[in-house]
This record gives structure tokens, C-alpha cells and sequence, in this order.
């Protein structure tokens, strides 16, 4: 996680998004990650999108 974070702030990006399963909320929030908006299905399986603020 924190390779994917030093590039995307190298390249001036200010926010990660991604679409995280219920089964991987709690592992994506231990890394700063907080749910933003209703859950949602992609490929047939419950979803949030989560983002994380980045400095």
C-alpha cells in the first residue's frame, strides 16, 4: 500500500479511490481508508467505494 501511495503522490495526485468488497473494509481502513457513498454491486458481489487523502 504505501508503494501505491508514494507513487500517486510522486505523479501530484491528492486522493486514492477504490472499490473495496465488505469482506476487505476493515483491511483498507487499518491504512487510512474511509467508505464514501452507499454500497453498490460489481460483479455480483457487495461493494464500496473507499478513499484516502493523501499528503
Amino acid at each position: 500500500m504505501s508503494f501505491v501511495e508514494n507513487l500517486a503522490r510522486d505523479k501530484g495526485y491528492k486522493k486514492l479511490y477504490i472499490h473495496a468488497r465488505n469482506t476487505a473494509i476493515g483491511f483498507y481502513e487499518k491504512f487510512g481508508f474511509k467508505i464514501n457513498g452507499n454500497e453498490f454491486e460489481e460483479i455480483n458481489i457487495p461493494h464500496y467505494i473507499m478513499e484516502k487523502k493523501i499528503r
